[in-house]
């Protein structure tokens, strides 16, 4: 549930993608793709790493209830404040080096930045807590009027008023807008008394370190369709943002299973709780990233010869790279949350995605022009490669050691592996039968990695218990 929250907004921007490649040119989608990177990064730096560090330090003060709010509502202050703050400081200082760029003008700038911030002061916080506290109902409102509003706003000025690229971002803003207004309702903001500047800092302290890394992140995210389109050309980052968006299922299942169990890993870092616990979590984790990977590697082109239009169609041939490249940050995740919620260790995380990010832009650079839009999703793939391996090595030097279940989560990777080949080497992506051909072998898929959870010793003892307290019940 917590998965579909968080891939709504997205999800429904997904689905409709026929009528936005319809109405918008691919050059105009390739502008209006450079326009949402430059938000997306903006949410990543603009929320100064205090989705983690709230996270964690919900449960480290889970046993003195006034300093926990304390820390929300101080914290939440601070965000609705500094996002803006920094928006509006970032948009002066860059609106004359964008003065004479057709891609992203300074007017855009400002909107993206303007809804990166409103974004960011009403979700971060409260979205965070409602997950540590797992509270569903809440959640699934804040997140329902941000895809209910956005979707409504978005369509009414490019569909209907044919407002382009500014009326998108423009739109998204007041989307954004009420958005924040439905958190303050939902989950009742209140002003801090007092206002503990001494908890905002030792959280900031612990976030600090990792937005670096979230930058770097998103710059490996999305410096591919900024990159395109400056060394290719406009209608090239278009093709390319479609076929990047033809993968979002991925990428929103990799964003939503890593937000979803972010409490587990928190909850194993405090005095008193084991780590074992984690083995459960690591095993259903990488088959859900391995088994969304075949998925997504298999329709995605059958999705793009079947439903775009033709001048899009060159990006059936990008898709499967792409979601390669998320299916290695979906593994990286593990690791990743063992140091950085499980131990709290948040320094010098900018050096692996920082390696990530520039063997991706190294390699974008060299091959882009050259050899086309293939090598830069190649390129993705290698970059995400890169963190999954620098992810590990990191979790060795700063000892962040768990027991992962070694025997399940190779078992996962090797079905999809083999699910994925036979999918590809016998059905055809561009007629419907081979549609149906490669959702048949996704099942079979389904079905044999789900032996695999079952079969680790640990989850069949907690099913046999759950069916004992039914029967008791």
């Amino acid at each position: 549930m917590y998965v579909v929250a968080s891939a709504a907004p997205r999800a429904v921007g997904f689905l409709l993608l026929p009528i936005y490649t319809r109405i918008l040119s691919p050059s105009d989608y390739g502008e209006l793709s450079v326009a949402l990177a430059a938000a997306a990064l903006a949410i990543a730096v603009f929320s100064f790493g205090l989705e983690t560090a709230v996270t964690r330090e919900i449960f480290q003060l889970a046993d003195d209830p006034v300093r926990r709010k304390r820390l929300i509502l101080s914290t939440w202050t601070f965000l609705l404040i500094a996002s803006l703050a920094a928006a509006a400081v970032v948009s002066v200082v860059l609106a004359p080096v964008l003065a004479a760029s057709d891609i992203l003008t300074p007017g855009r700038l400002a909107l993206s930045l303007a809804g990166a911030a409103v974004f960011v002061g009403g979700t971060i916080v409260p979205l965070a807590v409602l997950r540590a506290e797992n509270r569903l109902r809440k959640y699934l409102i804040i997140n329902a009027a941000s895809s209910l509003s956005t979707t409504v706003l978005v369509l009414i000025a490019v569909a209907v008023l044919d407002l382009g690229v500014t009326g998108w971002l423009a739109a998204m803003l007041v989307g954004y807008v009420i958005t924040l207004i439905v958190a303050a309702v939902t989950f009742p903001y209140e002003r801090p008394s007092p206002y503990d500047r001494g908890m905002v800092r030792a959280s900031l302290r612990l976030g600090l370190p990792v937005m670096p890394h979230l930058a770097a992140m998103l710059t490996l995210q999305l410096a591919d369709r900024i990159l395109v389109a400056g060394l290719i050309s406009t209608a090239a980052a278009g093709i390319y943002s479609l076929a990047s968006n033809m993968a979002l299922p991925m990428m929103l299942a990799v964003l939503g299973f890593g937000q979803a169990f972010m409490p587990t890993y928190a909850l194993a870092g405090k005095v008193g709780h084991g780590e074992s616990a984690l083995e459960d979590t690591m095993t259903i984790q990488v088959a859900l990233v391995s088994l969304f990977c075949v998925a997504c590697a298999l329709l995605a082109p059958s999705a793009i010869h079947l439903v775009v239009g033709p001048e899009f169609q060159e990006a059936s041939s990008l898709t499967g790279w792409i979601v390669l490249g998320y299916g290695f940050w979906g593994l990286s995740q593990l690791p990743m949350n063992v140091i950085t919620l499980t131990y709290g260790r948040t320094k010098g995380l900018v050096l692996v995605s920082g390696a990530s990010a520039l063997a991706n832009v190294g390699l974008i650079v060299v091959f882009a022009r050259p050899q086309g839009l293939e090598a830069v999703a190649i390129a993705s793939a290698v970059g995400y490669a890169v963190l999954l391996a620098a992810v590990c090595v990191a979790a060795l030097i700063k000892r962040a050691r768990v027991e992962y279940p070694w025997r399940q989560l190779v078992a996962s990777v090797a079905i999809g592996i083999v699910g994925y080949a036979a999918g590809a080497l016998t059905t055809d992506p561009e007629t419907l039968m081979g549609a149906v051909g490669r959702s048949a072998w996704i099942v079979a898929t389904a079905v044999a990695m789900g032996l695999v959870v079952l079969g680790s010793d640990r989850l069949r003892g907690l099913t046999s218990r759950w069916s004992r307290s039914q029967a008791s019940a």
